[in-house]
C-alpha cells in the first residue's frame, strides 16, 4: 500500500508530493480542458459500473478523486501523458474493512493489509429483505439463498487480495464500457497492470488518451487514502 494525502502542509512528511514527485499537482492550466473531460468521463464510467450486473458482494468503487498527471514512456516516440485518478473502494453490504498498517506504522510500507470482517445486517434484513446476514444465518442457507461473500471470492486468510481485486475491477470497467455512449466513437484497451487499472483510449483525434485509475481505501475518520500500490 502507498499512502496518499490529498491536502496538507508541504512540510509534512505525509504530503502528496512526497510520493508523487514525478508529476505535477492536478490540474495544470495548460491541460485544464483535458483534465475536465477525463474527470467527467471517469465519473460517468464509475456510475455505469454501479449498474453492471456483478456480484453484489464485491468492493464498491466510489467517486474518483483527482490526483495528477504523469509522463511515461521513452524511445523514438517520446513520452506520453497519463491522467491519474484515485478510486476509493468501499466494503460491500455485510462487510467491513480494517486497515492494518505495517511495522512501526511507517508511511508507504508495502506490507500494510486490509482485513475483511462480516458486519451484522439483521436490521437491514428485516427492513429491506434484500440480503441475509452473514453473521447470523447458517452457511448452508447462505450458500443456497445468497451470492458468495467477499471473504469467499477476493480474500485470502481474511485479507483482501489486492491483485485479485484489481483484476476484478478491470473486468468491471471492461463490461461497463460496453454500456457507455462513448463506446461507439472511442476505443478502450486495458493495459497490463497488477494493482491498478490503466486505460488507453483511442479517440477521433490523432494519438491516445491514457488514464490510470489507482485503487485504494480511506482510513477511518481520516482524509488519508492508502492506494494498492
Amino acid at each position: 500500500l502507498r499512502e496518499l494525502v490529498c491536502h496538507g502542509d508541504p512540510n509534512d512528511i505525509t504530503y502528496m508530493s512526497r510520493f508523487y514527485q514525478e508529476f505535477s499537482i492536478w490540474p495544470l492550466k495548460t491541460r485544464r480542458q483535458t483534465c475536465k473531460v477525463v474527470a467527467e468521463l471517469v465519473d460517468e464510467l464509475l456510475n455505469t459500473c454501479q449498474i453492471v450486473p456483478k456480484s453484489y458482494f464485491l468492493p464498491r468503487p466510489q467517486p474518483a478523486i483527482a490526483v495528477g498527471v504523469g509522463f511515461e514512456g521513452s524511445g523514438p516516440q517520446g513520452c506520453y501523458i497519463v491522467y491519474r485518478m484515485l478510486v476509493p473502494l468501499k466494503a460491500p453490504p455485510g462487510h467491513i474493512f480494517h486497515l492494518e498498517v505495517g511495522p512501526k506504522a511507517r508511511i508507504g510500507v508495502r506490507n500494510s493489509r486490509i482485513r475483511v470482517e462480516f458486519q451484522c445486517t439483521c436490521i437491514r434484513e428485516q427492513q429491506f429483505q434484500d440480503m441475509l446476514c452473514f453473521l447470523h444465518h447458517p452457511a448452508d442457507r447462505l450458500r443456497k439463498k445468497q451470492m458468495p461473500s467477499l471473504l469467499q471470492t477476493l480474500c485470502g486468510n481474511a485479507y483482501l487480495d489486492m491483485e485479485e481485486t484489481a483484476t476484478s475491477f478491470q473486468e468491471l470497467v471492461r463490461e461497463a464500457w460496453v454500456a457507455m455512449p462513448q463506446m461507439s466513437t472511442v476505443q478502450l484497451k486495458l493495459q497490463p497492470s497488477v494493482r491498478f487499472c490503466k486505460l488507453r483510449l483511442t479517440t477521433t483525434s490523432p494519438g491516445f488518451l491514457w488514464i490510470e485509475l489507482l485503487l485504494g481505501t480511506q482510513k477511518k475518520d481520516s482524509d488519508t487514502f492508502l492506494t494498492f500500490e
